[in-house]
């Protein structure tokens, strides 16, 4: 009972888009493994906003350092006995002019991130987004990794799913040269061994 004081409550956002939009945003939700869509929205609001935080620091800064140098034209021309707390202000205006420089970079940089994030996970034209069952997949990352050492190149479930295409549909061989799994290696990586036709491809 104690903690119900501290449960925010939750509103509703309704918004009105194509269904291209939504089917985007849906990709990129499953892409990042993230499980609801209020997570996602938090999650691409804090992106958004974090260049605009280091932007509002880095206008505080410039100003903080606009004040400095006001006070250092104030104290060139006061008497000689002021010259050193003129150069403790030198000294303060170029630590600050630092920090806003670097955190004008770090907005840059952080921008430039973002730009290249979505940019990888927007589809080109010969990829789709395909899903797998648990099992299927676990199996899949066990022979890429067999084929990989047995090759001795490295071997991903794309090269793993192409050339299964190559071979079997194409070239009309049964299993090309990637062997089946033994029911041993199965079990070892926790497949159900049981498991009928229509559950293993319905996802």
């Amino acid at each position: 009972m104690e903690n119900e004081g501290n449960i925010k409550k939750l509103a509703s956002l309704t918004i009105k888009t194509e269904q291209e939009e939504v089917d985007r945003f849906n990709r990129l939700k499953e892409e990042l493994g993230i499980m609801t869509s209020g997570q996602l929205l938090t999650e691409l609001l804090d992106r958004v906003m974090q260049p605009q935080r280091i932007n509002d620091r880095t206008k505080e800064l410039t100003e903080k350092a606009d004040n400095l140098q006001q006070l250092l034209t104030e104290a060139e021309n006061a008497k000689n006995t002021q010259l050193k707390r003129i150069a403790e202000l030198e000294q303060q205006l170029a630590d600050a002019q630092a920090t806003a420089n670097h955190n004008a970079e770090a907005a840059n940089a952080t921008q430039l991130e973002m730009q290249q994030r979505i940019e990888g996970l927007t589809l080109k034209e010969n990829q789709r987004v395909v899903s797998f069952t648990n099992d299927n997949l676990q199996v899949l990352e066990y022979v890429a990794a067999r084929e990989s050492k047995r090759r001795k190149q490295e071997w991903s479930i794309s090269h793993i799913i192409n050339f299964f295409i190559y071979a079997r549909f194409i070239k009309g061989m049964l299993n090309g040269d990637l062997g089946s799994v033994s029911d041993s290696e199965l079990k070892k990586i926790g497949i159900n061994l049981k498991i009928k036709a229509k559950e293993a491809v319905e996802i």
